[in-house]
Formats: structure tokens, sequence, C-alpha cells
């Protein structure tokens, strides 16, 4: 432990050292378990051995010991590793994997970081890379085609239809450039071209009305719309449109029933 993760005070500070550990300076372990490297540094046996809880440790007296045996045993010791599942990281700036027979130490391309990305690592970036670029593609163009079609049908009169012109009982599409109209051009709005109407048959007209009609008084007689709309009568801009009552709705419709 001391000599892997430096000297601490006590077992809090070595707790709070592994946990801001890099995990890249651990692939050393790695590289052993899985035999791509003949020698390493002790300070990766001993605290692989920890974690491995191979019990004749420390490894520098059990190497005295063993003598020829400490291969066999060091074989044993990979192998149980790796039942007890990998450890994955690098060593200090480590950045390449080392080949069987190097030796891991501070002049080696490999430890100072010299070395290239691993080709899986960089196999996975581009996949991700070119997903993302996909996905962000796709969203711009959703993007564009959803606000360019609200701009153009509600808030940008483009193309000859830029006006509208009252109908009778209902708001038509005009060319802006058309004189020959009587009445005046309006510039549309797709809201009242889609759902503003005059309602012709008044005697339709019911208590469930109230609050969704509305009326206007125009040449003597009373008109009833399906809306508030621009809030002024299609005609006579000095006209509002106001909502139907109770009262309306008795004097001007059961009134001329009765």
């Amino acid at each position: 432990m001391r000599s892997f993760f430096e000297p601490r005070a006590d077992r809090e500070a070595y707790r709070l050292a592994i946990r801001k550990w890099e995990a890249d300076r651990f692939r050393p372990l790695n590289l052993v378990l899985n035999g791509n490297v003949g020698r390493t540094d002790e300070k990766n046996i001993e605290l692989l051995a920890w974690l491995i809880d191979f019990k004749a440790r420390p490894y520098h007296v059990w190497l005295k010991v063993a003598g020829p045996c400490a291969d066999d045993a060091g074989q044993q010791a990979r192998r149980a590793g790796e039942a007890a599942g990998e450890v994955t990281g690098t060593g200090d700036n480590e950045r390449q994997k080392p080949i069987a027979g190097d030796v891991l130490d501070g002049d080696d391309p490999a430890v100072n970081g010299e070395g290239e990305p691993d080709a899986a690592d960089e196999k996975t970036g581009r996949f991700f890379r070119r997903g993302d670029r996909k996905l962000v593609f796709l969203c711009l163009w959703l993007a564009a085609g959803i606000g360019g079609y609200f701009l153009v049908h509600y808030f940008w009169p483009a193309g000859p239809k830029g006006c509208m012109i009252w109908a009778g009982d209902h708001y038509e599409p005009a060319d802006c450039g058309d004189r020959s109209a009587a009445i005046p051009l309006r510039a549309i709005d797709h809201e009242l071209v889609d759902y503003f109407r005059r309602i012709t048959r008044p005697d339709t007209l019911t208590p469930f009305s109230i609050g969704k009609v509305w009326y206007a008084k125009y040449h003597g007689r009373v008109e009833f719309y399906t809306g508030k709309g621009s809030g002024l009568h299609p005609l006579d801009s000095t006209r509002r449109l106001l909502p139907m009552t109770d009262y309306i709705l008795e004097k001007y419709i059961y009134h001329i029933r009765n």
C-alpha cells in the first residue's frame, strides 16, 4: 500500500487517496494479469497480491524463500487474479499497451505517455462521434422543418396569398396585389381563415353557445360569429365583437323563434 499509494498518515488518509487515485494508474496490474509484460515494478506485484489475497506476502520476502518456484507461484497468482476480476486502468501517465517482455519503468514510452491510444478506445470514440453527428443533424433538420412550418404558416405571409379578404361568412386567402376587391384586404391570419365564421343559422344557438359565440350589430341587424376573431367586425373596424349573453340569446334568438 505504501509503495503504491505513497506513505500516508493513517487509514483515513489511505481511504481518501484510493478514492482520488486515477483509474489509469492501475493499468500495470491489468497488464500483469493478462501476461502482457515480462517484468513490472515490485510495487505493482505487492498491490496485486494484496488485492487477490495472495497469502505469501510481502512479495520480496516470498521471492527469496520461493526461489525457482516463484515463477510457478506467480502464474497461479495471475490466474487467481483473473478469477477474482480484472483490474482495469493504466499506470502513471501510461497510454500504450506494452508487448511481452517490456519493462514498466520511467524510461518506457508507454509509461511516459508517448504511446498511442488503445485501438479499441479509438474505434469506440469514432463510433460515438459518428453517432453524435447523426443525432445532431437529425435534431437540426427536425427543428428547421418545424420552425419553417410555423414561420410560414402563422407569421410570414409569403407568396401570392399573403393577404385575406372577407367572403360574406368567412375569410379567404387573397393576393396582396389585387386592387379589384371592393373591400379592403388584410394581412393573412391563418387561424381566422381556418376557424372564424359568421353563423348563418342563428336559430341553432342554445344556452350552451354562451361564452363561445360572439356578436356585433351591423347595418341594423345582429350577426353572430364562431369566436372573437380579431375582436372587430370583419367589414367595419369601428365595431367590436362582444360575447353573447343570456339577454342577447333571449332577445335576438328566442324572441324571433317565438
